[in-house]
C-alpha cells in the first residue's frame, strides 16, 4: 500500500493511499506475492479499518479476511475529519473511490486525459449507487512536468482538464528546483484562467 499525507496549514490532515499499483515492488522489498484482486481487497479492509480508527465512536470490531480489529479504540480526536484520497485507476478501485474516498488522485501517466471522463463517470456512478453526492469527492491530478513547455501552453492545457474533468487540484512530480519555479507560474496562470 503506497501512502502519502499531508497536514495543511489549517491543522487539517489529509491521506493518500493506494492499493500498490506496482506489485512486484511490493514483493521485490519484502511485501507479499499476492495477486492484484488480493491487493485490493486488503487494501478496501484497510480503509475501512482506518476510517473506523479515525472517527470518535465506540470501541470497533472488524473481522476481516486480512485486517481484524477486536474492540480497537478509536483516536485521539481529530479536530477536523481526516481526508482520504485514493489514488485508482482500474474500474475496481475507481468504484471504491466512488463509494468513501473524500477524494481521488490519479496520476497522468497512468490516466491520459481523454481517460477521464470515463474514470469519473465510474467514480460517480459508484457514489450514487450508495447515496453520495459525486460533487464531495475532490479530485486531484498527478502530473510529470512536460519537457520544454511553455508557461502559457502548458497552463492552457491544465487549465482546459480542470475545466472540463472537474480537477481542482494539480499535484508536480519533480525535485528539480527550475522545474518547480516554472510551475509556480503556471499554476498561477491555471488559477487565472479557471476562475
Amino acid at each position: 500500500m503506497r501512502r502519502a499525507g499531508r497536514v495543511r496549514p489549517d491543522g487539517q490532515s489529509e491521506l493518500g493511499l493506494g492499493a500498490g499499483g506496482h506489485g512486484h515492488a511490493i514483493h521485490s522489498e519484502g511485501g507479499p506475492d499476492v495477486t492484484v484482486g488480493e491487493r485490493i481487497s486488503a487494501f478496501t479492509e484497510a480503509v475501512h479499518v482506518i476510517r473506523a480508527l479515525t472517527v470518535p465512536g465506540p470501541p470497533v470490531t472488524i473481522g476481516g479476511r486480512y485486517h481484524r480489529l477486536h474492540q480497537a479504540m478509536p483516536g485521539p480526536p481529530h479536530p477536523h475529519p481526516i481526508g482520504l484520497w485514493i489514488g485508482a485507476v482500474k474500474p475496481r478501485m475507481l468504484r471504491l473511490v466512488g463509494r468513501i474516498a473524500d477524494g481521488w488522485i490519479p496520476s497522468a501517466t497512468r490516466i491520459p486525459p481523454h481517460e477521464l471522463d470515463a474514470a469519473n463517470a465510474r467514480i460517480d456512478d459508484a457514489a450514487r449507487a450508495v447515496g453520495r453526492d459525486p460533487g464531495e469527492i475532490r479530485r486531484l491530478c498527478n502530473i510529470p512536468a512536460p519537457p520544454q513547455a511553455q508557461p502559457g501552453v502548458w497552463a492552457d492545457q491544465l487549465a482546459r482538464i480542470a475545466i472540463r474533468h472537474g480537477i481542482s487540484r494539480f499535484l508536480l512530480f519533480s525535485d528539480d528546483y527550475e522545474t518547480i519555479s516554472r510551475f509556480a507560474d503556471v499554476a498561477a496562470r491555471v488559477r487565472e484562467a479557471v476562475t
